[in-house]
């Protein structure tokens, strides 16, 4: 696993050791805040110091946050590697097991025994779950990583991830859990310790470019780094690991400057280059982003819209189903540019009366090369629903005279703190149904902070935009520690935008907050 890392779907497998980064990681000081990682947070030395820093030593369940795209895998994969090949830098060489299981392909209710047969051991091992138990429990010494607890279907506290979290289950083991801060486990274990990270700064995308990029070329280096100027907001969306990796990648490869006003901008730009990189190799003139208003599409929009609703998201699926929902053809050609991953699965059939030629079972399953290309096409649905009153389906979902309720109904089970990048998206992609989401925003709980993301991507009527963000400053903006990076810097953002288009901010409702660790 830890050798098919690609930092961009269409680019080459590499071990993950040759493009890691060690970049900004905190933990949080619990006795400033709540279990959820809303105290004080602290700067740690490097990675590894989740494992050595004496502050942490007592902990048995870490808990990595880190918004979409920061790094949690890659992070969790390099601690893969380091123990599999014993690095004498890692606090974990001497460790006697590693268990590293990504969550999104299992569902919740299968039991961690028949989890580790099914999904790391080879197909004809001899071992059953009983012998396995034994093993775990006759180590020394465990580590289990659990990555993607965001996109894991629980099955609650029976549930034998939750139980092992919650220190009911496998107590000599120390586990790392991975996932976005808006989907943290309800009940974990008292032993747990927040760990976050904060993403790339100017010294970590250099030093990625060097290493992962130009193959320690300084002067190639340099003219990447220069491109991130020529955009006023990309400097700050490189922030997220995953978007600066994609546009470090890709500008090199292709040799060119490029502007971007907003995240939809970046997404399109990505996506248009997975089809010319594909046209290059091919030498054919095939799909585009442009031709992406086809029947097939719209029913891609919808099963990627519909897959991230509510508590029991799929994003998983086995071949024939979802080529079954978008057609064989749409099907191959997003395999084909590395949009959508297809990996064979071993399935361990046990029911009574199963002979031996069906006891192991294989199939293929799919899924996005990232969650966030999920969230760009479920924007397109969001973006086009919501956007065009005149189809018959906006007419029979949506009433005019209960607008907002209408929009809770439709969003129901999306939520915008998970899934940032849908409305980001659906804002960038449409301004009428920009103008619908930011009010819906406006009406839900910590949503006037959210609504901010989602003005930075219109490129439309600058008046309409200039109003919006004249009502937000008159109401008050206030900075807080207990926000997310991603919301402090667009409340930065926001205050910039408004300064340079004199937008009037009036001091008697204006309020900063700043809670600084020290």
């Amino acid at each position: 696993m830890y050798n098919r890392v690609q930092p961009v779907s269409y680019i080459r497998e590499r071990c993950v050791n040759n493009v890691f980064i060690d970049s900004g990681i905190e933990y949080c000081n619990k006795e400033g805040g709540g279990k959820t990682g809303s105290g004080i947070w602290h700067k740690l030395e490097s990675y590894n110091s989740i494992f050595t820093d004496p502050r942490l030593a007592h902990a048995m369940v870490y808990v990595l946050l880190g918004e979409p795209g920061y790094g949690k895998s890659t992070l969790a994969l390099q601690f893969v590697y380091n123990w599999c090949n014993r690095c004498p830098d890692s606090p974990l060489k001497d460790i006697e097991m590693l268990i590293f299981l990504r969550l999104r392909y299992f569902k919740g209710g299968l039991p961690i025994f028949k989890a580790i047969k099914q999904f790391l051991l080879p197909s004809d091992s001899a071992l059953g779950e009983g012998d396995i138990a034994s093993i775990i429990q006759d180590c020394k010494s465990v580590v289990i990583i659990f990555d993607g607890f965001d996109e894991y279907a629980s099955q609650g506290d029976t549930d034998d991830v939750m139980k092992i979290l919650a220190r009911q289950m496998l107590r000599n083991c120390k586990v790392v859990l991975t996932t976005r801060p808006s989907s943290t486990p309800p009940r974990l274990a008292h032993k747990t310790e927040y760990v976050r990270l904060t993403g790339f700064d100017h010294q970590a995308r250099e030093r990625y470019i060097l290493k992962a990029v130009v193959d320690g070329n300084s002067e190639a280096a340099a003219t990447i780094l220069q491109r991130l100027q020529q955009s006023p907001v990309f400097a700050d969306i490189c922030q997220v690991s995953l978007f600066f990796v994609m546009f470090a990648h890709i500008t090199h490869e292709r040799d060119m400057s490029v502007v971007f006003e907003s995240v939809t901008g970046f997404f399109r730009y990505v996506v248009s280059s997975f089809y010319e990189h594909k046209q290059i190799r091919v030498g054919t003139l095939g799909a585009t982003v442009k031709d992406m208003n086809t029947e097939e599409n719209h029913k891609l929009y919808k099963f990627a819209f519909q897959s991230l609703k509510g508590k029991d998201k799929t994003l998983v699926w086995r071949r024939e189903t979802l080529m079954e929902q978008i057609g064989e053809l749409l099907y191959n050609d997003l395999v084909e540019i590395g949009v959508l991953v297809e990996g064979n699965v071993m399935k361990i059939k046990d029911t009574p009366g199963t002979s031996a030629a069906e006891h192991v079972q294989r199939r293929t399953d799919v899924s996005f090369h990232h969650k966030l290309l999920c969230e760009w096409y479920a924007a397109h649905y969001v973006a086009d629903f919501i956007g065009r009153p005149s189809t018959s389906n906006w007419k029979k979902f949506f009433s005019r005279s209960r607008p907002i309720s209408n929009l809770k109904r439709f969003f129901e089970g999306v939520d915008p703190f998970d899934l940032q990048y849908v409305y980001r998206i659906a804002c960038g992609l449409n301004p009428n149904a920009a103008d619908k989401i930011i009010q819906y925003l406006h009406s839900i709980e910590g949503g006037d902070k959210f609504a901010i993301l989602c003005i930075l991507e219109q490129t439309g009527d600058m008046d309409k935009i200039k109003e919006t963000i004249r009502q937000i400053c008159f109401e008050g903006v206030i900075i807080s520690g207990y926000d997310s990076l991603l919301l402090q810097r667009s409340t930065m953002q926001l205050l910039e935008i408004a300064a340079r288009y004199e937008v009037s901010i009036y001091l008697q409702h204006f309020f900063v907050f700043f809670m600084v660790a020290i």
